[in-house]
């Protein structure tokens, strides 16, 4: 096309202002080089903006039309004076009706989304609610708006070439590092170089030199920090260690740099050093000199063998990574290079089969024998657990015995017309050879199998098609082959074509049952056909023998026996690679994009958010022991995924049941362990070595299925237990004590929500017309609303001192009730909750109770000087669902997560966010800070542990649910057990990528590739 984009603005001052600044800002973008490769656009090259306007009731000028009709994006520019433009509307409509909606790009100047976008925006070709992708540049003036243009532009700039918002931030920040990095380092050198002449400066230039120095350093550890990061999600673990020592500057040749937290939270990242062993992760990358072919474990899972491009066989250690030998490639009669048709361990040395010759090699490769096969050989495969190799060489068979170093039998095909294929499989049980023969006339393929202690041809099975695909024994006398007709595959004028699915009787060659099925060619060019047979005891269909069959993207699942379809599953990408469990109903459906699905082939059920990303376009995987092994399009590595736990990692509790939360007391000296099922809740109590102090069941005081409002320590031995029947518990775990409060106290029944402060003294409950506060200290009712019309469906929560009660309601916004007079005051209209209302996170108080947070319906985060009465910040921010918002304790951040599930912290004097975390994280439960100057903000997925002073992640703790202050340590859980860990410092964590990685030494390879300066 034409142009890139095409800017559609009403012709006022402010629209006219920013359209032209987006002209010029998109036009002389600099797009980063990476994003240029993938692309394939080194910039935007043209963007179209009319310069005059058109009068209301005109058409569109042939000029505009065909401007729009030559452009891939439209963008928008979106203020409350957009909807009087028709002008706007009719290219709106054009463009939609040319292109679609998915290329329409809004820019939001002022007003909200329902004030200022265009009608056709707002909905979708159905009509209904849609909002398209749009950069928000809102601002008080045009220097605000400019200011937010620098982030928000990227918004605009990813779609249009091609690649994802993320990774184009990502690659901007990187490429603004690396400019920085390199001013500083000429900086550097020039101090360096001129050290004598400093003495003519004067003390205040040379501060503020070796200031931009130390800053520009810094940024450069922030800049390898993200390296490490990358590498480590790349799967090179060791990589990212180094990378991250040296943005630490711990290296042996490494710049001595300030700390920053970063490169902590980079290093104990590629460590893993919080992992509890329960989730797969990235684990080592077994590097290869060129492309990977193939590979395969030996030694019951102890090796992993491998070859490349360059015919060069490998042998790797599973546990460590480690390289133990690799072996050059074989060069055939005509010199080129032979790759290997298959290799394998035996006894002590490896075996290769390759060119035209087998060979052994001792295990440090100084001992070798050879053994020729002849110039004829198509395949050979190695059956080293029983002694022998299979070569095929043409219309016959010979059988090596790999002990004797030379060929024992050769059975030659019943007819010369034929050739044998690479489709073998042995049963060792019966001592037979299965393999496919094509007759190279019209013929259907056979099966022939072989005696191999007598070398005959047993029987010969025909098959429905003339070319085998799969071939599997079954155990049971079956043979299993899924066949086609090859002309339908080659000369088909619909790329379509018919597979054959038989299962044939070993001993008659009848057919037991058949199964047709309609193909594409698209599957011989991205995902092989795939056939797999097991015996398990079926979750769903007991004791069963099943086929299993993958296509491209389709996945049968068949009954062994009859040929009943038991299952079905239907994958987004084509399946490239399937792994089947012996013992459970699950299956690893490798796809091509990457993603390794886990589905229940019995059930067809998927489990997404067990499913595993490599990150790289997957070609190939193999699994053992729970390491799964893959290898991607044309990659040089083999990734190792593994199930690891952090070195330090002690498990300190073994429940009988699951564990549904913990929680810690302020010093961390008890854990409060919940687990049971929803409503039959139960509270065990430990102290932070693992000893039961006391174990406290619902069951014993409460009908069932109650549920928890709050539950919290109030102090370091007393916890407090509110449920929903009207009954409040404060649980002494060391005394094994429990006293009960109930109706005499609150006034209520029951209670549907309730609310307790930071420093435990004050409790709120609440039914749905009326709430109670109670001095937990004194044990006594200090307030009850009258006002029944204030409380319907609201919420409410208190100050610390319990001086200020805080009632929300959708309908009343919020009411703020002085206990001490019980008078009541409004406040600003513009307060008014969002729908999730109910939850305790949608707002909040500091703890001198001057300041007042919260999510507002208008998608507006807004914090209240209850001094002075008046709203002194607000920002855009939706909390509608699962939000969270807390002040920090000297109530100077303000710690929040909206609907877009980011971590933020805003600065409350400003009013400016200075921090965002870098993904999106599950819903925040809560944060505290630890007296040693960290924050940790626990989520329903793991624990974020902040650097007080810079807001910078130090360490993500998967599951984690609590820092314990007593110890300086962690703990985690996961189903029936909690996990402890030491809190690693900096040198805790150095000691422990020594051990992992003992000779890791970062090569000047690694240091040019990563932008790592050496030592001046």
């Amino acid at each position: 096309m034409k142009y890139d984009a095409f800017i559609s603005y009403r012709h006022t001052p402010i629209d006219m202002e920013v359209a032209k600044l987006i002209h010029t800002e998109l036009e002389k973008y600099r797009v980063p080089r990476s994003v240029q490769k993938s692309s394939g656009k080194k910039r935007i090259n043209r963007v179209f903006r009319d310069q005059e306007e058109l009068p209301i009731g005109n058409n569109l000028t042939n000029n505009i039309t065909m401007a729009i009709e030559e452009s891939e994006f439209l963008i928008v520019i979106c203020s409350t004076r957009t909807k009087e433009s028709e002008w706007v509307a009719k290219e709106i409509d054009i463009f939609i009706e040319m292109h679609g909606r998915n290329n329409v790009m809004a820019v939001l100047v002022d007003g909200s989304s329902q004030e200022s976008f265009p009608p056709a925006l707002l909905v979708d070709v159905n009509g209904n609610p849609a909002e398209p992708l749009a950069a928000d540049i809102r601002g008080v003036d045009g220097k605000a708006r400019k200011k937010k243009l620098k982030t928000e532009l990227l918004r605009l700039a990813a779609p249009i070439l091609h690649c994802n918002y993320d990774d184009l931030r990502q690659r901007h920040r990187e490429r603004r590092i690396k400019s920085i990095a390199a001013i500083a380092c000429t900086i550097a050198s020039a101090v360096a170089v001129a050290g004598i002449g400093f003495a003519f400066y004067n003390a205040a230039m040379a501060k503020k030199i070796q200031k931009n120095y130390e800053a520009a350093l810094m940024n450069q550890s922030r800049y390898l920090a993200d390296t490490s990061l990358s590498l480590a999600e790349d799967g090179d673990r060791e990589a990212a260690v180094m990378v991250a020592l040296e943005a630490l500057g711990r290296t042996e040749n490494s710049v001595k740099r300030p700390y920053v937290a970063q490169a902590e939270y980079a290093l104990s990242n590629a460590l893993g050093t919080y992992d509890n062993g329960n989730t797969i992760s990235k684990d080592r990358l077994l590097k290869h000199q060129l492309p990977v072919r193939n590979l395969k474990y030996c030694n019951d899972g102890q090796y992993i063998m491998s070859d490349d491009e360059g015919g060069t066989v490998y042998l790797w250690d599973v546990s460590d990574g480690r390289l133990i030998t690799s072996i050059d490639g074989a060069v055939s009669s005509d010199e080129y290079i032979s790759y290997p048709y298959d290799y394998s361990m035996y006894k002590d040395g490896i075996i290769i089969c390759a060119g035209e010759q087998i060979s052994g090699h001792s295990m440090d490769n100084d001992a070798s024998w050879y053994a020729p096969v002849g110039d004829k050989v198509t395949d050979m495969k190695l059956y080293s657990d029983y002694g022998f190799a299979v070569c095929v060489l043409g219309n016959e068979i010979s059988i090596f015995d790999l002990e004797k170093h030379d060929f024992t039998r050769t059975v030659a095909s019943p007819e010369e017309d034929s050739t044998y294929s690479s489709d073998i499989e042995y049963c060792d049980d019966t001592k037979e050879l299965y393999i496919a023969r094509h007759n190279l006339t019209e013929k259907p393929a056979v099966i022939d199998i072989i005696d191999m202690n007598t070398g005959e041809i047993k029987s010969s099975i025909p098959v429905k098609g003339d070319t085998v695909n799969e071939l599997k024994y079954s155990g049971n006398h079956d043979v299993v082959v899924v066949s086609c007709d090859y002309d339908d595959i080659v000369k088909s004028s619909d790329n379509c074509y018919t597979a054959y699915l038989e299962v044939l009787d070993h001993d008659t060659g009848e057919c037991i049952w058949e199964w047709e099925h309609e193909s594409n060619n698209k599957i011989l060019n991205a995902g092989k056909t795939i056939l797999k047979v097991r015996s398990i005891d079926s979750s769903k269909y007991g004791e069963c023998s099943q086929v299993i069959l993958s296509m491209g993207d389709d996945v049968y699942t068949f009954d062994l026996s009859n040929g009943e379809e038991q299952c079905y599953v239907r994958t987004p990408e084509n399946v490239v690679q399937m792994l089947v469990s012996a013992s459970a109903d699950l299956g690893y459906l490798g796809e091509g994009n990457g993603t390794i699905e886990i589905v229940n082939l019995s059930t067809g059920e998927s489990y997404p958010d067990a499913a595993i990303e490599t990150g790289r376009e997957l070609r190939d995987m193999i699994i053992n022991k729970g390491v799964i092994a893959s290898k991607g399009y044309r990659s040089q590595d083999i990734m190792l995924l593994k199930y690891t736990a952090g070195a330090n990692m002690e498990t300190i509790i073994e429940m009988a049941d699951s564990v549904r939360s913990i929680t810690a007391s302020p010093d961390g000296s008890i854990l409060a362990v919940e687990h049971g099922g929803f409503g039959n809740e139960t509270y065990a109590f430990y102290d932070n070595s693992g000893k039961l102090l006391f174990d406290y069941s619902s069951d014993e005081v409460s009908p069932d299925g109650t549920y928890t409002t709050s539950s919290a320590f109030i102090s370091d031995e007393c916890f407090l237990w509110a449920r929903d029947f009207g009954r409040i518990e404060m649980i002494n775990p060391v005394k094994g004590e429990v006293e009960t409060f109930a109706s005499e106290l609150t006034g209520l029944e029951g209670f549907s929500r309730s609310y307790v402060t930071d420093n435990g003294r004050y409790l709120v409950v609440g039914d749905a017309y009326n709430a109670v506060v109670i001095d937990l200290k004194n044990k006594k009712n200090i307030f009850a609303t009258k006002d029944e019309a204030i409380l319907f469906f609201g919420y409410e929560i208190i100050s610390e001192d319990g001086k200020s009660l805080y009632i929300l309601n959708n309908k009343n916004g919020v009411n703020r009730v002085d206990i001490d007079t019980g008078k009541m005051s409004v406040l600003p209209a513009e307060f008014r909750a969002a729908a999730s209302v109910g939850t305790k996170t949608v707002a909040c108080i500091n703890r001198e109770g001057t300041r007042f947070a919260m999510f507002c319906e208008d998608g507006c985060l807004r914090i209240y000087d209850t001094v002075s009465g008046t709203t002194v910040a607000s920002i855009p921010e939706t909390g509608r669902n699962n939000t969270y918002i807390c002040f920090n304790n000297d109530g100077t951040k303000l710690i929040y997560q909206g609907d877009d599930m980011y971590v933020k912290i805003l600065d409350v004097e400003s009013g400016q966010v200075e921090y965002i975390s870098e993904r999106q994280h599950n819903t925040i439960l809560y944060q505290n800070e630890t007296a040693d100057g960290r924050i940790c903000i626990i989520t329903e997925a793991g624990m974020l542990v902040l650097d007080r002073d810079s807001f910078v992640p130090v360490a993500y703790v998967p599951s984690g649910a609590g820092y314990l202050v007593v110890d300086n340590s962690i703990v985690s859980y996961h189903g029936d057990d909690v996990y402890k860990f030491p809190f690693q410092t900096v040198d805790g964590l150095i000691e422990e990528a020594d051990k992992l990685f003992p000779d890791m030494e970062i090569s000047d390879e690694l240091r040019l590739r990563y932008h790592v300066n050496q030592n001046n």
